[in-house]
């Protein structure tokens, strides 16, 4: 049986909004912020059960009488697809989570865009760029954490084929996943319609002030790096590691440039160093440096009150961390070698009280006539 949780959202006018609508609260693609219903996924999950149950059932004949080829249900399993199944179900989601709506599922959909077919990825990775992009809020009933939808969505993703797992990475026990070729192939060139997103790979996409979300190879240049200049409302810069990186360091004026990005990933290039610059990326969540040669990280980034997520894993020159780290208050996720690599830890660590995710937990060592440490880990609400 498919679980039921209640996903509600309010704003302190709740008296005022009627009981069918909600309001978002990030800044949307086009700007402001709207009124909208609320889609059938924040009643009741498996989220995609409500395309097959809710949606599909009676409101269209064609598609009605096309359900059974869509799926078929074994104990809640899609265990068959016909083979026009993709653009099918990417028809129903286009047509019942329509953008103008600015669905949250709508939005995951379409940022599986800046991934090429053969990249591979991490369940977790994925989550944090969503949760850093506002798609996933915390539920008003407080009943499942914002990771927790993120898997339920991520997983619905992969029973409905839009992603599939590709190997598991022999270095850390890890599921790697990557698309389904198909999909991508129905979602290509979609986006652009309104061109907020943009992949090096696709011939048809390009760079213009209206770009919100880009990914670039990692052989890319700092020429073409300072293309994205352009794009000055820029919330999403990934760089994907698939060959071997050619940048080694980052132009001092590119976070003056995008001040509005959201998720930044730099990992697995040859960067040594981040310019201090990037306290000015006041609304940045989410930041991935690992596998990096960084030796320090600039005393600025703890000004970044926004921060959900930092990565830092096989950042083997990586001695320390900032002393104002306890200024993250919003930090949920912080993936570092401290086991082996980290001297010590900042003080007032234990201030975090939303960090969810840390491998292992060591306090400053005060040396004197002898050592003590403070092992307690992160204060829990």
């Amino acid at each position: 049986m498919s679980k039921s949780i209640d996903l509600y959202y309010t704003t302190e006018e709740d008296d005022d909004v009627d009981d069918d609508m909600y309001y978002t609260t990030e800044e949307d693609d086009d700007g402001g912020k709207s009124p909208v219903r609320p889609p059938p996924y924040f009643v009741k999950t498996l989220v995609f059960d409500e395309i097959s149950e809710l949606y599909i059932s009676g409101e269209d004949d064609d598609i009605d009488k096309r359900s059974d080829a869509f799926v078929k249900k074994e104990e809640d399993i899609i265990v068959q697809y016909d083979d026009d199944v993709d653009e099918f179900f990417f028809n129903i989601m286009r047509r019942k989570f329509n953008p103008s709506y600015h669905s949250f599922i709508w939005r995951c959909l379409l940022f599986w865009y800046l991934f090429p077919t053969n990249y591979e990825f991490y369940m977790d990775d994925i989550i944090h760029l969503w949760i850093a992009q506002g798609y996933i809020h915390i539920p008003f009933t407080q009943v499942k954490t914002m990771e927790d939808i993120g898997i339920l969505w991520f997983e619905e993703f992969g029973r409905l084929q839009v992603i599939k797992l590709s190997h598991i990475d022999s270095s850390t026990g890890r599921l790697r996943y990557k698309l389904n070729p198909t999909f991508v192939h129905k979602l290509q060139g979609r986006p652009n319609e309104i061109n907020h997103y943009y992949r090096l790979d696709d011939v048809n996409a390009y760079i213009s002030e209206s770009t919100l979300h880009a990914s670039l190879r990692d052989t890319i240049d700092l020429i073409t790096l300072k293309d994205l200049y352009q794009a000055t409302k820029l919330y999403t810069f990934l760089i994907l590691h698939e060959q071997g990186s050619r940048l080694d360091q980052i132009p001092r004026d590119l976070f003056l440039k995008l001040p509005s990005l959201r998720a930044l990933d730099l990992s697995h290039t040859c960067i040594t160093e981040l310019p201090n610059s990037i306290g000015n990326l006041e609304d940045l969540r989410y930041l991935n440096l690992s596998g990096t040669l960084i030796t320090t990280l600039p005393d600025s980034l703890c000004d970044l009150y926004q921060m959900q997520t930092l990565k830092l894993r096989g950042c083997l020159k990586l001695l320390r961390l900032p002393k104002g780290m306890s200024k993250l208050i919003n930090l949920r996720h912080l993936d570092v070698d401290v086991s082996c690599l980290l001297v010590s830890m900042p003080p007032r660590f234990g201030d975090l009280v939303e960090l969810q995710t840390l491998p292992v937990y060591i306090f400053n060592c005060d040396k004197g006539s002898y050592w003590q440490c403070d092992l307690t880990p992160p204060k829990k609400r």
